[in-house]
């Protein structure tokens, strides 16, 4: 199936104002189930636009508009994509996940990290701590 996709984001302003980089994350990943025949960004005012690739692997388009002011900022997308057929159930599971709870493989590990607790995020500790501690106290006072 092929998507034509057309997309505009618009701010106004109450006067002109200046503008730095803006980085787009707008393209979507290529897979096996969907390819990007088309892709494009105009811009309001106009822009210099490069692409560069974050460290996941996003395509991300760097939209620089120099020393131009303007009361008005737009962003106007519009993009083929092809999408083929995917069966969401059409997979083999792995055996180390055959039962539950199942602990994932080192190398999954490291990468999955951050949502497994196993590599927290300097001073993500200390937040946890702080919400639980307010979730009691919360909880105590509603009780």
């Amino acid at each position: 199936m092929h998507l034509k996709i057309q997309h505009t984001t618009r701010h106004n302003y109450s006067g002109p104002v200046s503008f730095g980089d803006h980085l787009l994350f707008l393209r979507p990943l290529e897979s096996h189930s969907l390819r990007v025949h088309s892709f494009d960004v105009v811009t309001l005012p106009a822009s210099q636009r490069r692409w560069v690739r974050d460290s996941y692997g996003n395509s991300a388009r760097v939209c620089n508009f120099g020393l131009t002011e303007s009361a008005e900022l737009a962003f106007e997308v519009s993009m083929t994509v092809e999408l083929g057929d995917e069966n969401p159930y059409d997979f083999i599971l792995a055996p180390y996940a055959a039962s539950f709870p199942f602990e994932y493989e080192a190398s999954d590990q490291v990468a999955l990290g951050g949502y497994l607790g196993k590599n927290p995020r300097p001073g993500s500790l200390r937040v946890m701590s702080w919400y639980q501690r307010e979730a009691c106290e919360l909880t105590e006072t509603v009780a």
